[in-house]
């Protein structure tokens, strides 16, 4: 589904303004040193952000978590399988993230359905990114969609991500499958199912 080379085209097209809020980067670096070791993912995250402090409502480049994905998955015990590793990460990122002060109401919202959590973080990522347009379409009464374009950390990420979220938030299982639209893996449309 998604690889390195992929990544690499996504990193190739951010720009200085896509930026990402500090508490999602801080939960995935978190989530890489939990599974790969403090002192490497440090060593990798100094090398490509420098000294940079993060803050939880500031906003930092996409690109720094981005290229610390990249180099984090070649360290030794990373595994194998790229979207294994991304999905690793992503999950920790959203359980470090439920909390915040969103991640609260998040929750709270998603006691009513999962219909109702999913169409709300829809609009909620829209301010976690500077990047990235979502359209959530109801597809049935346990089903929807999120057609996604312009996400720089790509369909695998984002996919966990929404599936974390719905899993942590409500009472049902949910299954979340990404279907790339175009080669570098910025747009894609996830079918979502409980």
């Amino acid at each position: 589904m998604d690889s390195r080379e992929r990544l690499q085209k996504r990193i190739n097209g951010v720009t200085k303004d896509d930026v990402m809020l500090g508490f999602l980067v801080s939960g995935a670096l978190e989530a890489m040193r939990q599974s790969l070791g403090r002192e490497p993912v440090n060593a990798i995250w100094k090398q490509v952000a420098g000294d940079s402090s993060l803050f939880a409502f500031f906003k930092y480049p996409v690109s720094w978590l981005m290229e610390t994905l990249r180099q984090a998955s070649t360290l030794k015990g990373a595994p194998q399988d790229f979207d294994h590793f991304l999905r690793q990460t992503a999950q920790g990122m959203v359980m470090r993230s439920l909390d915040t002060p969103l991640g609260k109401t998040m929750a709270l919202l998603g006691k009513s359905s999962p219909h109702k959590l999913i169409s709300s973080a829809v609009t909620a990522v829209m301010t976690m990114f500077s990047f990235s347009q979502s359209r959530y379409d109801e597809t049935g009464p346990r089903s929807c969609t999120v057609t996604v374009t312009e996400q720089h950390l790509g369909p695998v990420f984002y996919g966990t991500c929404v599936e974390t979220t719905v899993n942590a938030m409500t009472k049902e299982k949910c299954t979340v499958t990404p279907e790339p639209r175009n080669d570098s893996g910025t747009d894609f449309v996830l079918s979502v199912r409980w």
